[in-house]
């Protein structure tokens, strides 16, 4: 399996496929990627834990942007189609933001 190793702030993780974005959430504690896969995963950091993985369909292999809500647990990631999608990392509730 070929391991891709992202740099952020700093912090170096190893992963198992290539990513794009990633933005520190709005706790100040955890770290939010992006994958060209299938999904955005969420990190603890320190000691970069993995929490949560929330599923992110992608047709377009495109590097999506992730944006965090400063002092929440929402983060909001872009798609391959134009629409933003907004993430709650506690509840795992996802939202088209155009919808809200």
């Amino acid at each position: 399996m070929r391991m891709y190793v992202t740099s952020f702030v700093g912090l170096r993780i190893s992963l198992s496929s290539p990513r794009g974005h990633a933005a520190i959430g709005g706790d100040g504690h955890t770290l939010i990627i992006s994958n060209l896969v299938d999904r955005v995963d969420t990190y603890s950091i320190p000691p970069r834990e993995p929490l949560h993985t929330f599923c992110h369909t992608i047709n377009q292999n495109v590097p999506l942007l992730v944006s965090a809500v400063l002092g929440s647990s929402l983060f909001v990631v872009g798609s391959d189609d134009g629409c933003p999608h907004l993430y709650d990392q506690c509840t795992g509730h996802l939202s088209n933001v155009d919808s809200l």
